[in-house]
């Protein structure tokens, strides 16, 4: 999933994360939040998020599994 970049607030994974892309957010300065859900409904989520338009998301950290979660959706 290059195309889509991702916004932390831990430190620790904003490590292993894409690199936040300003000029892409301007373009269409909307944040996809994405809480709760596993990696099963991430996966299907994220190809129409992109579909969409949007090239910013986040995953929040009281989601669970939201480190590997994240690693996953960086790659």
């Amino acid at each position: 999933m290059s195309s889509v970049h991702l916004v932390h607030s831990s430190p620790q994974i904003s490590r292993t994360a894409a690199v936040f892309d300003w000029n892409r957010f301007h373009t269409m300065p909307i944040v996809g939040i994405l809480r709760g859900y596993g990696f099963d409904q991430l996966k299907a989520l994220l190809p129409q998020y992109v579909a969409a338009g949007l090239s910013t998301i986040e995953i929040t950290m009281n989601t669970p599994d939201a480190e590997q979660l994240i690693r996953w959706a960086s790659m």
